[in-house]
């Protein structure tokens, strides 16, 4: 099956190259009525000899620049369309041998002053953008994602994957901070994927991807940045969106959303609130081979475990903005989180010696019951001075948010014996609570300087951290506490920032230096019990991260772009705690409060053809590499976390927008690497290396009369995963068909993601005599269908609404 899926693929990428190959051309830019570059416009070319037939469209860049290659000799006509301007339409442009090329220089286009009735899509936006700092993803450009969770979007995007505990990567580097409009998440496993499964898609506008981000953006995260931007609506009127979904794959789901936003002369209110009844199951099979010094087996451990989760997730937010006046602006925001989940499984275990003998089997039966809630508030203010000082502008944002969780845990480990007998029961209680407190505050600041721009910026952020697991042991009928598996641990951290960044523009050459320091004290206590000894430790470093942007616009269809940086990636909060807790009589993990962080540089050479073809070559260097490390001690698996390697990464990506034909367009996107650790694991030398190949393609087609398709799929080939495991590979095949109802005030959505259930996670594991393979499989074969309905009255205007502080704390809250 995964043949099939690559073999589709790699069809639509034959077809998408060979439809170049034609001399024509024709440019042009298209501006507004203050002769500034409207990015996004949507241009057409139509054929004027024959009724005027749809040749092609695109899209104008950052510049306002569009063109359109590989054309026929021939009359044509140029339409230009964009949301709260009028339609502008060219004359007639004839191509020949002797003229095979047309430049039509500025188009001004004017705005509309007549208030529309009703909130409707004009046009359709690219479904991926390449600007000069990164790739920007287009939501609503994709009919299957409506009814699709911001998950299921993330998943899709170009060079990003999700493993089954949460964990984002992109371009096979986990080391991502994930932000939700320029603050992060501060969330990551499980939470963060109920969190981003509790958004619905047509509450997003943009994902935006950043390889190498400038000084400005906190120094956390070397794979980079990963931006969600919810839509933010600030024109006069009401106006807003009802998404209703139902999905089925062996349970239930549904998927509801609500988005409303009233503005009123100087006051802008918004509320946005999701619903998800995601029920669903998580399998995991795993099988170990203990071998001796010889290669010998002398045991066998094969385990499989079961989880069903009844999963409810509610999403919150709500805000107004004032515009106190034309150059200052006002805000807050409230932002609520509330997940309630009932899990129950069984794992089962079955133990044998070196001829396949059963020595002994283990059963464990499990339920809980979990509630996660989070709050925040945000208040933020921008300003930018008058004409005497043009560029000046200072923005400060605030952000005070407050996480806890419940969890309450009832398993029951059975041990039986080779014939069946039951040996002894352990029945065991964990109750296990979380409160974190997280305060950040930000300033910024920009000026020009002569023909410079100056930017500046201070940045503070203190976090708490209490975590605790008290579990409770049944003996004869008598519970009683269990210190040796209960443990409290009290973390926090203090990160104090300022930055600077000086740019300027010189013809075609455009150039970027920045520097970031950053100061950082955190202390951890994990507090004593009868069994166990208090202790604490203390840290404190200061960094600095340089930055260096430089970008060369060659001609129209040319664009060269080199950066370099700096970065850190500090330790999860939880990975610094040194208490040993219990997965499963033969599995333990345990953090390692000697953890240091590890600081990459990264390089990138990024060039640009026409808007829709872009090349990058990057090369990375990660010191004191954190990845989860395994030792065998006895029967025992212990999991922990330490700097293990150097770890060098030089990959290759290509990303291609196409208009194939007048009904089909492509986006295809491309990532080669080649990834090499070079360390010591339990005293040992430890060297290794992986090449990996992601590919994503997703295929639209207009079919007409409001009807559209789409066809999408990734391939993830096999890879090294932070050095000790290699994941094999794994792929995925969706469908869409989307129709739209009602003058576009509407859409009937329905959708298939996952047709074939090949997105399965393998890994294979060699450590100590050890050797360990796993299946990780979930419910990712999913139908759905949902109704979107667009209501309310606007017309354009308005300004931005401010940045919030929050930006790099929360991705590094890891609970599970």
């Amino acid at each position: 099956m995964k043949t099939s899926i690559i073999l589709f693929l790699l069809w639509g990428l034959s077809f998408t190259v060979s439809a170049q190959s034609k001399p024509g051309h024709i440019s042009g830019r298209v501006l507004d009525e203050h002769q500034k570059p409207i990015e996004f416009a949507t241009v057409a070319l139509v054929s004027a000899s024959v009724d005027s037939a749809f040749v092609k469209a695109t899209y104008t860049d950052p510049t306002g620049a569009f063109a359109f290659e590989s054309l026929n000799e021939g009359r044509y006509r140029v339409k230009i369309t964009f949301v709260g301007y009028q339609n502008a339409a060219s004359p007639v442009l004839v191509l020949t041998p002797n003229q095979p090329a047309t430049d039509m220089g500025s188009i001004a286009l004017q705005p509309q002053t007549k208030q529309l009735s009703e909130v409707v899509v004009t046009g359709q936006k690219a479904v991926i953008e390449q600007k000069i700092d990164r790739m920007v993803l287009n939501v609503d450009a994709l009919p299957s994602n409506a009814g699709a969770t911001a998950l299921d979007v993330l998943e899709k995007s170009p060079g990003v994957s999700v493993d089954p505990n949460g964990n984002v990567s992109l371009k096979g580097k986990k080391e991502v901070m994930i932000m939700l409009d320029d603050k992060l998440t501060y969330l990551s496993g499980d939470e963060l994927v109920n969190l981003l499964r509790s958004m619905n898609a047509s509450q997003l506008n943009q994902i935006e991807i950043m390889t190498n981000p400038s000084a400005k953006y906190d120094a956390s995260g070397n794979a980079g940045i990963i931006n969600i931007r919810t839509k933010k609506q600030t024109v006069q009127g009401f106006n807003g969106t009802l998404t209703l979904g139902l999905g089925y794959s062996p349970y239930f789901k549904s998927n509801d959303g609500l988005s409303m936003n009233y503005r009123s002369g100087k006051v802008n209110t918004f509320f946005n609130y999701g619903f998800i009844q995601n029920n669903g199951y998580f399998n995991i099979e795993t099988h170990r081979n203990f071998l001796d010094a010889n290669g010998l087996k002398t045991g066998e451990l094969n385990q499989s475990a079961h989880r069903i989760n009844q999963n409810q997730t509610n999403n919150l937010k709500l805000g107004m903005d004032y515009f106190a006046s034309a150059r200052t602006t006002l805000g807050f925001s409230l932002t609520g989180f509330y997940n309630p989940q009932r899990p129950t499984g069984e794992t089962t275990t079955r133990l044998t010696d070196g001829n396949g003998k059963v020595d002994s089997t283990l059963s464990t039966p499990s339920s809980g019951q979990a509630l996660w809630r989070n709050g925040a508030i945000n208040v933020n203010a921008r300003h930018t001075f008058g004409e005497a000082s043009a560029g000046r502008e200072i923005s400060a944002s605030a952000d005070l948010l407050t996480y806890n969780a419940s969890n309450a845990q009832n398993l029951v480990t059975n041990t039986y014996s080779s014939d069946g007998a039951l040996l002894s029961q352990l029945p065991l209680r964990g109750d296990i609570p979380l409160d974190i407190t997280i305060f950040t505050a930000k300033v910024d600041y920009m000026q020009p300087l002569g023909q410079y721009k100056f930017e500046t910026g201070v940045k503070t952020a203190t976090s708490n951290t209490n975590n605790q697991a008290n579990y409770f042991l049944t003996t004869n009928g008598v519970e009683a506490p269990d210190y040796g598996l209960s443990n409290q641990f009290k973390y926090h951290e203090s990160i104090n920032a300022v930055y600077s960044n000086l740019s300027r523009q010189v013809g075609k050459w455009y150039g970027q230096l920045g520097l970031r320091y950053e100061n950082t004290q955190y202390t951890g206590h994990q507090l004593g019990n009868p069994e166990k000894p208090d202790s604490v430790f203390v840290r404190h470093y200061s960094n600095l991260f340089p930055t260096l942007f430089v970008s060369y616009k060659a001609n129209e269809r040319n664009q060269f772009v080199v950066s370099v940086g700096r970065r850190i990636d500090r330790p999860a909060y939880r990975d610094l705690n040194p208490f040993l807790s219990i997965i499963d009589r033969y599995a333990y993990s345990t953090g390692n409060p000697f953890l240091r962080p590890q600081f990459t540089n990264n390089f990138e050479l990024s060039h640009t053809y026409n808007n829709f073809l872009t090349t990058t070559l990057n090369y990375s260097r990660t010191d004191g590499f954190i990845t989860e490390t395994l030792q065998k001690q006895g029967d025992v698996i212990v999991r922990s976390v330490g700097n293990i390697a150097i770890r060098d990464n030089v990959g290759l990506a290509i990303s291609m927008h196409l208009p194939v034909t007048s009904f089909w367009s492509a986006n295809l996107f491309v990532n080669g690497a080649y990834t090499a650790f070079n360390g010591t694991v339990a005293d040992l030398p430890f060297q290794a290396s992986a090449f990996s190949m992601n590919l994503n393609l997703t295929n639209q087609f207009k079919l007409g009369s409001g009807w559209a398709a789409e066809v999408s799929g990734f391939y993830h080939g096999r890879n090294r995963d932070e050095g000790q495991a290699i994941i094999r590979s794994i792929s995925q095949l969706s469908l869409g068909l989307s129709k739209q109802l009602w003058d576009k005030k509407a859409s009937l959505v329905f959708n298939v993601r996952d047709v074939f259930h090949s997105q399965i996670s393998r890994e294979i594991q060699n450590f100590q005599n050890v050797v360990s393979t796993a299946n990780f499989t979930r419910d990712t074969r999913v139908a759905n269908i949902s109704f979107v309905y667009r209501f309310g009255q606007s017309i354009k205007g308005g300004a931005a609404r401010a940045r919030t502080s929050a930006e790099d704390e929360k991705d590094r809250v890891k609970l599970q």
